[in-house]
């Protein structure tokens, strides 16, 4: 994981998971096309998209 210049809590990520969900959702994007959607970290995204 790159490093980051900025702490990011915990709360920040549920904001980022809750945030990315409610936008999939409300797009209706397939759950295959979510890391394409995404533009952030990818160990990030996998914990976002995580079930």
């Amino acid at each position: 994981m790159a490093e980051l210049l900025f702490d990011v809590t915990a709360f920040d990520c549920a904001i980022l998971r809750a945030a990315f969900i409610k936008s999939v959702m409300e797009d209706n994007v397939p759950e295959k096309r979510w890391r394409a959607v995404a533009a952030v970290e990818p160990d990030l995204l996998g914990w976002i998209t995580r079930k």
